[in-house]
């Protein structure tokens, strides 16, 4: 008799304090890799523009997020094995054919971004067939230059560290960098310090797309996060500002 009273005010207090029933501890797989303005891992420390975002999310609605850091591959089969709640960042384009048959849900934007093509202004409009080699970061497909890449017109030359591909473009080793616009400021400005040394080149092929949170677990909190993004767009847009990724 204990038990079924017991049971009965449990439901009781989902139905009267849904969010206080939903606070949890949730684990977030993040990319364990340098990216900032939009995130970064400095001695296992999580940090950038998507953290403060997400803690504020988390601080308002009663959540605790653990965020772990995982190599990109294993980022994704994390969230396919159950082995983490919450993948960030995710798109539905990417990996498609390694997610077709899982049941994912995402989130609306946490934040956009454009992925172009970085090159020395003295070559500031030239014609995309004046491109012969280009430099991106190893693991990621530049998709825009795919058909170029595939007819041979493009060579694709990869580097381990964003700093060192922007290097390679000052020094005229590669014709322009395919990376993430943003990134590529924040690299410039704050740890080459050389802001003016690469400019982003409207006029050749780039990819505007977002990052969003996945889940296979938890689609209610997916609807949460939306509702209160959607409620602190001030906030967003001021945090947006803040990180240069506008």
């Amino acid at each position: 008799m204990k038990t079924k009273i017991i049971l009965m005010m449990v439901s009781l207090l989902w139905f009267l304090f849904p969010s206080y029933a939903k606070s949890a501890e949730f684990v977030m797989g993040v990319e364990d890799i340098s990216y900032l303005p939009y995130y970064s891992v400095d001695n296992g420390e999580y940090n950038g523009y998507s953290r403060t975002l997400l803690d504020a999310f988390a601080r308002d609605k009663g959540h605790h997020i653990t965020y772990l850091p995982l190599p990109v591959e294993r980022l994704f089969h994390s969230l396919l094995n159950g082995s983490i709640d919450f993948k960030y960042p995710d798109n539905q384009e990417w990996r498609r054919e390694l997610k077709a048959n899982a049941d994912i849900h995402y989130s609306e934007p946490v934040a956009h971004f454009t992925d172009g093509v970085m090159v020395a202004p003295k070559r500031l409009q030239d014609p995309i067939d004046s491109f012969r080699r280009i430099g991106t970061i190893r693991g990621f497909t530049p998709w825009t230059l795919l058909d170029r890449v595939n007819s041979g017109k493009v060579v694709i030359s990869e580097n381990n560290s964003i700093s060192g591909l922007l290097r390679q473009v000052i020094a005229s080793r590669v014709d322009g960098a395919y990376i993430n616009i943003a990134v590529a400021r924040y690299q410039l400005k704050d740890i080459l310090g050389q802001k003016d040394a690469l400019i982003f080149d409207k006029n050749l092929p780039s990819t505007n797309a977002a990052y969003l949170v996945s889940t296979i677990k938890h689609p209610d909190i997916l609807l949460e996060l939306n509702a209160w993004m959607e409620k602190n767009k001030s906030f967003v847009s001021d945090l947006q500002k803040k990180f240069d990724i506008e």
